[in-house]
């Protein structure tokens, strides 16, 4: 569904997004152009702010971005953020979100393009009670799965492995999980578990990238607007990756408390574990020969695209060259 709403606004738009994002981008940097000097950008997140978004916020509260130029936003994301229609229209510099969906959208229409990735791993997972384990995605044959039925993934877990779930809708709360211990949710491997924890329940989890679809969190920009705007968005890619770096390796505090003012539901307790659940599962890094923080692989972006096609998901073969912007990804500086 949401795919299908962000085709049918940009084929309403006639498709006319280069000049649309150009402008629209270019009004508010007249607007804009009083904050000293500096360049604005907004990024909209894929979900409200959250550890996982940790390298964007502490690049912003260790001013990475104004040392940049870059007078950056970030703006809060949620169920209806519209990431995807949102910088196809120009009406966001950046966004998060996941390749394949991505993909999907460019196989629609949408001029989308890649400048880099905020994880190289795809943290979605299904958690499970321990009590009814779950050893592998085969075993999720009938069982009640509360996903989105529109996610790429879903669709290809079950053709993969020739099962059929039930999915009962995404509620974004772990109420309904707690009440009932058959139930298998989505979450993420950062988040979700520790919530469960907390209230008292043992729980496993099932990483979809073990499936072998493992999608990048890309940072995506319009397509027209990258070609005319190629300094702009080098210099938010770089300031981006360092403030990853310095979350990662250094003192995550000035993030932290960016998103706690932002998102009170976390504290400093459940944002320790995601980051250090980011580390242990190579989420931003990679594994070694993966390409490293921010990158983004072509050829893996062609061999997801085909697999895809391969299921009837795209309406149009989509290659990784014309998925990445040309002259990215920008090597994560030491």
């Amino acid at each position: 569904m949401r795919l299908a709403v962000a085709a049918a606004l940009v084929l309403a738009a006639g498709l006319g997004l280069g000049g649309c994002s150009r402008g629209t981008e270019a009004e508010r940097a007249e607007k804009d152009s009083s904050r000293g000097g500096l360049t604005p950008v907004r990024l909209q997140l894929d979900w409200y702010p959250q550890p996982e978004h940790g390298g964007f916020f502490q690049a912003l509260a260790r001013g990475y971005y104004e040392q940049a130029g870059l007078d950056v936003e970030l703006l809060s994301g949620g169920p209806r953020s519209m990431v995807l229609q949102k910088v196809a229209l120009g009406q966001v510099t950046f966004g998060l979100w996941r390749s394949d969906d991505v993909t999907v959208a460019v196989s629609r229409g949408l001029p989308l393009v890649c400048v880099g990735a905020a994880f190289q791993k795809d943290p979605q997972a299904l958690m499970y009670h321990a009590e009814h384990p779950v050893r592998g995605f085969a075993d999720l044959e009938g069982r009640t799965v509360m996903a989105g039925a529109a996610s790429v993934w879903v669709r290809l877990v079950e053709k993969k492995y020739g099962i059929q779930v039930h999915l009962t809708p995404v509620t974004f709360s772990i109420a309904q999980f707690m009440q009932d211990p058959l139930l298998v949710q989505q979450c993420l491997v950062t988040s979700e578990p520790f919530q469960a924890r907390q209230a008292g329940a043992e729980v496993g989890t099932l990483l979809v990238a073990e499936t072998g679809h493992n999608p990048y969190h890309a940072i995506i920009a319009n397509r027209d607007w990258v070609a005319a705007n190629r300094a702009v968005a080098e210099a938010f890619v770089r300031a981006s990756l360092r403030g990853w770096r310095d979350y990662l390796e250094g003192d995550p505090s000035a993030a932290f408390a960016e998103i706690a003012r932002r998102n009170p539901q976390h504290n400093d307790a459940s944002m320790r574990f995601s980051r250090e659940m980011i580390i242990r599962e190579s989420l931003a890094t990679g594994e070694p020969g993966e390409g490293g923080l921010g990158h983004v692989d072509r050829e893996r972006l062609s061999a997801q695209a085909k697999i895809l096609e391969q299921f009837g998901l795209l309406e149009r073969p989509v290659s990784g060259a014309e998925l990445v912007a040309e002259g990215f990804p920008l090597a994560a500086e030491e």
